[in-house]
């Protein structure tokens, strides 16, 4: 009997037979970071080996991740000490997809209030994008300050990330921003967790989480680390493969 073609989803056992037809089947990989590539700082035995002969072989490779405190730039230079060919081109972050949506799908050109990273923040401004909001933000007082809050008029996009410095102000500024109805919300990614070395889960989505029974929540628009238009600039009809360490954290619409 012939081998069982597997259903949408399923999945299928390497052979001998079947991996160069399996190979020549893909057009492009999309490869995960975290997890896949490395654990934290560690590179994962075997892998880079893995990638440089996909490479050999002709696969484009893109480096996918849905973590939004690092610019690409910052990416390459963790990849390519870990032994990986990489250029920048071919690396997409949370932080570099959101900004490429604001200014190629929204057409935005106004300021943008960030919860999140200087990362998050060099990545809209390279986009041509003005931000504000990145760092400290608190006070002795911070009920009163969100009170005495003025909003900045040229601010019309509120976008929110991991931020190591989350606060009750930040918080309410976003939410006196967003109560304008015209003003856009958009989310990096909806992580829930992220993993540490020693081995316990750390709130990776406080900000959304914070927001989420607010009036504003259900405005939000979680935008996604991978886009096709991302990759179709070279591979308009691509057959795309991705391998990934947990599906449900990175979003890829066929």
């Amino acid at each position: 009997m012939g081998e069982k073609t597997p259903k949408g989803g399923e999945c299928r056992q390497l052979t001998a037979s079947n991996i160069k037809a399996f190979i020549g089947s893909i057009d492009t990989v999309l490869c995960d970071c975290d997890g896949v590539l490395y654990h934290l700082e560690t590179v994962i035995p075997g892998v880079p080996e893995a990638i440089h002969k996909l490479k050999s072989l002709g696969k484009p490779v893109f480096y996918i991740t849905n973590y939004s405190i690092k610019t690409r730039k910052e990416f390459l230079k963790k990849l390519t000490a870990l032994g990986y060919p990489a250029s920048e081109d071919n690396i997409i972050g949370s932080a570099y997809a959101t900004a490429q949506f604001l200014r190629q799908k929204r057409n935005y050109k106004g300021k943008v209030y960030v919860i999140g990273s200087s990362g998050l923040a060099e990545e809209l401004q390279a986009a041509g994008l003005k931000t504000e909001g990145v760092g400290p933000d608190s006070t002795q007082d911070n009920f009163k300050a969100a009170q005495d809050f003025v909003p900045d008029p040229e601010v019309k996009c509120v976008v929110v990330g991991l931020d190591e410095q989350f606060s009750y102000l930040k918080a309410a500024k976003a939410t006196v921003y967003l109560q304008n109805k015209d003003c856009l919300f958009v989310a990096t990614n909806p992580d829930r967790g992220l993993p540490t070395p020693m081995g316990r889960t750390l709130p990776g989505w406080t900000p959304i989480y914070c927001l989420r029974h607010s009036l504003v929540y259900s405005r939000c628009l979680f935008y996604p680390e991978f886009q096709p238009s991302m990759t179709s600039r070279r591979n308009k009809k691509a057959n795309c493969q991705m391998i990934k360490s947990k599906y449900p954290t990175t979003t890829c619409h066929p």
